[in-house]
């Protein structure tokens, strides 16, 4: 996680942009995704069925931005169109989520959390926490906007960072 670099690399790190992710070692939603990565399949009869998929979790993307990354998350299979996921489940199987609230609270450098009001992985209240915990932090809650938000309203992503970097 940037933000366990961060407070272990304070002198490295200028500032902090922390997006829609939180500290704790528990968070349902997370389970919930992983486990649907282990049951679903990796193979895709088209390209189509996958920009489906994307955008039965990511229904404010544009129809480019959902195209672009059933392209780029998942690669041809065969001559007939098929798709199969980048991805090696390893890393799903293997994943122990940590407790990093330690970490958390003693990051030195401003920081700013971005999570999307319709996220259902980083909750408003995880959020809150996170900005009273850390002295100084800021938090922006975008409207309009799932887990994915930075790619459902990339403008409004875009203008919240630079906002937060004029601060500095």
């Amino acid at each position: 996680y940037a933000f366990s670099y961060a407070s272990l690399n304070p002198q490295n790190v200028g500032a902090l942009v922390v997006v829609d992710i939180d500290p704790d070692s528990v968070n349902q939603s997370s389970s919930g995704m992983f486990d649907r990565y282990m049951n679903e399949s990796d193979e895709w009869p088209s390209l189509d069925e996958v920009v489906e998929r994307i955008r039965s979790r990511q229904r404010a993307s544009s129809e480019t931005m959902l195209n672009h990354q059933a392209e780029v998350m998942t690669k041809p299979m065969g001559n007939e169109g098929r798709r199969v996921w980048r991805r090696d489940r390893r890393v799903i199987e293997d994943y122990e989520r940590p407790d990093l609230w330690e970490e958390w609270v003693s990051i030195a450098v401003p920081t700013v959390i971005i999570r999307g009001r319709q996220s259902d992985l980083l909750t408003h209240q995880t959020a809150v926490k996170m900005r009273e915990k850390l002295s100084g932090s800021l938090l922006a809650e975008l409207e309009g906007g799932g887990h994915w938000f930075y790619q459902e309203s990339p403008g409004a992503f875009e203008s919240t960072v630079r906002w937060f970097l004029s601060t500095l």
